[in-house]
């Protein structure tokens, strides 16, 4: 699947995540029967301008002195990429899919990737209760890298990104149903 990557401008991965939970510590993200670990797309290649990790905790992971924090999103700034949106906690997935709608809509739009995912913040708070308007919905999404809009009118991308999205959300479903199982057999 990395060796993909080098072919798009815009990534989406929807999937599942976590920041240590392998036998190594490294992070991970659930792609298909298997899971991608931080050395796997360490040792890939992209050109993305923009590369969003809708899953959880894909802006954490371990502290390394003099390093910092050794992240999904670092991965893939490692990688080629030149901005990562990510999620600083386990986020909720109907509010940070809200969010990342609202996003896609203000980049169309012509705002730059910062401004489109302040502007798509604003918005979710305005559409919510006091209940669902803590920073705990629409606060884990972070933007981290090179500022700019994206040119998303001249060449579209929604076929691409929809069946990446699509094999990805698939794979991480069977990914989850097979763990499930292992767990329950034991």
């Amino acid at each position: 699947m990395l060796a993909q990557l080098s072919h798009y401008n815009i990534i989406h991965i929807y999937s599942h995540a976590e920041a240590d939970n392998d036998a190594n510590g490294y992070p991970w993200i659930a792609a298909h029967d298997d899971l991608i670990l931080l050395p796997e797309i360490y040792n890939s290649k992209n050109n993305a301008d923009l590369i969003l990790l809708s899953a959880c905790e894909t802006n954490l992971g371990k502290q390394v002195n003099g390093e910092g924090v050794i992240s999904l999103a670092r991965g893939f700034f490692h990688a080629g990429s030149k901005s990562v949106l990510a999620s600083l906690w386990k986020v909720n997935d109907k509010s940070s899919s809200e969010i990342i709608h609202y996003f896609y809509q203000y980049l169309k739009e012509g705002n730059t990737k910062a401004e489109a995912l302040r502007l798509s913040k604003l918005r979710y708070i305005e559409n919510h209760k006091i209940e669902s308007m803590s920073p705990y919905y629409w606060a884990g999404v972070v933007y981290i890298g090179k500022d700019g809009d994206l040119q998303l009118g001249q060449r579209s991308y929604k076929p691409y990104l929809l069946a990446f999205v699509l094999v990805i959300l698939l794979s991480a479903i069977s990914f989850y149903w097979i763990r499930k199982g292992r767990k329950s057999i034991q």
